[in-house]
């Protein structure tokens, strides 16, 4: 009697290699094997599921017992923006060589057939074929000149996004760690909700505070493009020139320092303790030159008008002074 399909797919590769070569015997003792076999898998498996059960009550109750020091969610991940970035893919399609020259040479086949065409030196049918393959050979060239821009496009989009997105990191990293804030976005908005309060004291430190941080993000512009052209910059990143232009701006202007009132020495606080020359103070304030306005917060009015100017007005009017004026206009307020 042969086995049924369900005995067969039982068997192990030596009892099959048996059933083919071995006689009636050799069968009834495989079918014998095949019967202990489904025996053991109903009996068995009843066992097995059973100590699975087991398990998993063990397992429970290890975890249970487990410290909560050393459960796993409880790990923190690091946020997104503290992670190094991943692989970014990026499309890239060479242009084509020549691909001028190449577009002419096609042009004037397609001229040369259809003059030959004209003269009768070849019949339409030959016209259509060499016709043919010039507009087919112009497709080709024009899909991969197409690849080619939209390839360089997407590149330089790419590129001034991850510029951007690395100037914003490092004035926010900036702002956070060493109080040192370029975002004038940030500053105009902090100037109209201050308007919107209708709080006088409360908008004219809104508006001193956006106008130092457009003279700190004009200087730190200014900065970034003089170092990119110093022959020392040659293969760093824009990165790197960011932040070089930082330090400078740093160590130039002292910013992210607070400012120190040096103490008088003896002689001069036995100065300051005499009566002042009244012979050299005006009598009245009638001749004293009258104080900046509200507005003049940039050294006796000397940087005024730069107040007044934005965006890349402000940067090529800072950019146009010497380093000595950017210093004082920076100080100044």
């Amino acid at each position: 009697m042969p086995m049924t399909a369900e005995e067969l797919a039982g068997l192990s590769d030596e009892e099959r290699a048996a059933l083919a070569e071995g006689d009636d015997e050799d069968l009834a003792a495989l079918k014998q094997i095949v019967g202990d076999k489904d025996d053991e898998g109903e009996d068995g498996g009843a066992d097995k599921d059973a100590d699975k059960g087991a398990d998993k009550d063990a397992g429970k109750d290890a975890a249970a017992e487990k410290p909560a020091a050393e459960d796993d969610s409880a790990t923190e991940t690091p946020a997104a923006e503290e992670q190094e970035p991943g692989f970014v893919a990026q499309y890239h399609s060479a242009p084509v060589e020549d691909y001028a020259v190449k577009v002419a040479a096609i042009e004037t086949r397609r001229a040369e057939a259809l003059q030959q065409f004209k003269d009768g030196d070849i019949d339409a049918e030959e016209f259509s074929t060499q016709i043919q393959t010039v507009e087919s050979e112009l497709r080709v060239l024009d899909r991969a000149q197409v690849k080619a821009e939209i390839s360089a496009e997407a590149t330089k989009q790419a590129a001034e996004q991850e510029w951007a997105w690395e100037i914003k990191r490092f004035m926010r990293d900036t702002a956070t760690r060493e109080g040192i804030d370029y975002r004038v976005d940030l500053a105009q908005q902090n100037l109209i909700r201050a308007q919107e309060s209708k709080k006088a004291e409360d908008i004219a430190v809104a508006q001193e505070a956006l106008r130092r941080t457009r003279r700190l993000n004009a200087a730190l512009d200014v900065e970034v493009k003089a170092i990119s052209q110093e022959p020392e910059s040659e293969g760093k990143t824009s990165v790197w020139c960011l932040h070089e232009a930082h330090r400078r701006l740093k160590a130039d202007f002292g910013l992210g320092k607070k400012a120190t009132v040096a103490k008088p020495a003896d002689s001069e606080k036995a100065d300051l303790r005499r009566k002042p020359d009244l012979k050299v103070v005006p009598p009245n304030l009638g001749s004293v030159p009258a104080a900046g306005g509200a507005d003049d917060s940039t050294g006796g009015g000397e940087f005024a008008h730069l107040d007044n100017l934005e965006g890349m007005e402000l940067e090529n009017a800072l950019a146009a002074m010497s380093r000595a004026d950017q210093d004082r206009y920076l100080r100044a307020g």
